[in-house]
């Protein structure tokens, strides 16, 4: 059974836009500063991310390389480029342009990552598909964001975006690079804060970049139902974010 996957730290909760994917951005609330070894360890051999998810499989299928977008060549059908949805370099100027440019050709040449698709455009601009990338160093978005080379984008509006075409992509790669970790159960609480346990520890996780500051108790209960919802697909992956000073989100 393919689990979901839980986010913590970018990303949101794009539930209508990937099917069987959760995303609930966000930072650990706790005492220590990182996320333990212990947890890590629980994304070795376990099941993988599901679709839209996919796995490059080989660094030779993406090419030009933007520092925000890079294009990717599925093993079926044409290419399209990965736009990251929350990262923009552009706004920056061309010198960080090329230093964004510079630290993605590093990242995503070095070794096949992970594409979360959260949409295409629809209309003239269907082969661009909006994304956050998970790398060995984490998401390729907090990584240019935290050097200086990118800004932070606001998402489009889902709306505006068509479900992604899977065709020529797959799941079936090795699990996302640590601190990444897939997460035995997962129980939400108030809709943008979740509980979840690995390794027999449990850690409260709230979302990076969704609230529900001032929502009534019926839409909390609404957002917890369709995080349970998803969480009963089987297993939750958990993506996390380096928590702000003290251990607070």
């Amino acid at each position: 059974m393919n689990p979901t996957s839980v986010c913590v730290g970018r990303g949101s909760l794009r539930a209508a836009a990937w099917p069987l994917l959760l995303c609930v951005a966000a930072g650990l609330l706790a005492a220590a500063g990182a996320w333990p070894a212990s947890a890590w360890a629980q994304a070795a051999g376990g099941p993988v991310p599901a679709p839209p998810a996919f796995h490059t499989q080989s660094p030779s299928r993406v090419r030009d390389i933007q520092g925000d977008s890079f294009v990717f060549s599925p093993s079926e059908g044409k290419s399209f480029r990965v736009r990251l949805i929350d990262a923009d370099c552009q706004p920056l100027g061309e010198a960080a342009a090329k230093q964004a440019a510079a630290v993605a050709t590093n990242l995503l040449e070095g070794a096949p990552f992970w594409v979360f698709p959260a949409g295409q455009n629809k209309g003239p601009t269907t082969d661009e598909v909006w994304a956050d990338v998970w790398t060995e160093k984490g998401w390729l978005s907090a990584v240019l964001i935290r050097a200086g080379y990118a800004q932070r984008r606001t998402e489009p509006a889902p709306a505006s975006l068509s479900p992604f075409d899977l065709s020529g992509t797959s799941n079936k790669g090795p699990a996302p690079a640590a601190p990444a970790f897939l997460a035995s159960a997962c129980t939400p609480q108030g809709g943008d804060t979740l509980e979840v346990e690995t390794g027999g520890k449990k850690f409260t996780v709230r979302l990076f970049d969704a609230t529900c500051e001032g929502a009534s108790g019926d839409q909390r209960n609404e957002a917890d139902a369709a995080a349970t919802r998803l969480a009963a697909k089987g297993g939750v992956w958990v993506f996390p974010c380096a928590p702000l000073q003290g251990g607070k989100a």
